[in-house]
């Protein structure tokens, strides 16, 4: 595997649960030591975003629907964690696409009237993968 370097930029929203980013980091950590490249501030080398979940109907801070559209096409891959897909969906990112979120939260944020609909929730499974999502 020499030779092949990958980026991974973690995205912290406000809210968010450390468990939720410590959690994908250590196992990165574990299995792609010999895969990732030096540390860097520059988001130009975005290959795959982590975004962990935070309170799933908190709006997004100012800026981050954009640059979340800006970067999609571009990312390898884009992990949502617990329920970053509820807060996420709301920019049509997720539109079309099976998601999978924290089954108590979904539906708690279904009774009030919350959920985005248009990405395809799929409410029996702990993770999925559709896409580079």
């Amino acid at each position: 595997m020499a030779g092949i370097q990958l980026s991974f930029s973690l995205l912290i929203l406000p809210y968010y649960q450390l468990l939720d980013a410590a959690g994908p980091i250590d196992y990165l950590d574990l299995h792609t030591q010999k895969m990732l490249g030096p540390s860097s501030p520059d988001c130009s080398l975005l290959d795959y975003l982590l975004i962990p979940g935070p309170d799933p109907v908190a709006p997004l801070p100012d800026g981050c629907p954009k640059f979340l559209e800006t970067r999609f096409d571009s990312l390898k891959g884009l992990l949502l964690i617990f329920t970053e897909g509820m807060a996420i969906a709301h920019t049509g990112l997720l539109d079309g696409y099976e998601v999978c979120t924290n089954k108590v939260a979904i539906k708690t944020v279904h009774e009030k009237g919350l959920i985005y609909k248009k990405a395809q929730w799929v409410g029996d499974r702990r993770w999925i993968r559709d896409g580079k999502i």
